[in-house]
């Protein structure tokens, strides 16, 4: 009789003990996987950001046949950032008058 309730007894044991392993585990899987999604997404938002220090140079570019200021601020306007403000800050940093650029003319984008 002892004999025969030691068995159940260990029975039962080994089934919870395989039961709680079975519930680490996928709690361990989820928490990895949510892990490495927050890892992902917070490096996709914060890549361009100016807040993690990255200060943006100015580039030179050639105008070419056909550019246009605005076509050109829209293509290097940081991002987020209003066309119309960047494209203000374009005309300050070459003290340019109006719009208007001419192929061969060098043009800062700031």
């Amino acid at each position: 009789m002892f004999g025969v309730m030691m068995i159940k007894a260990l029975a039962t044991f080994n089934y919870c003990r395989k039961k709680k392993g079975k519930q680490l585990r996928k709690i361990l899987r989820v928490s990895a996987l949510f892990v490495i999604w927050l890892t992902v997404t917070g490096g996709i938002f914060l890549a361009d950001s100016p807040a993690n220090g990255e200060i943006s140079q100015p580039v030179k570019v050639i105008v070419d046949s056909g550019d246009t200021l605005w076509g050109l601020a829209k293509i290097h306007a940081p991002r987020g950032m209003d066309v119309r403000h960047y494209l203000a800050e374009v005309l300050e940093e070459n003290k340019l008058a109006s719009v208007l650029i001419y192929p061969g003319q060098e043009i800062i984008l700031p």
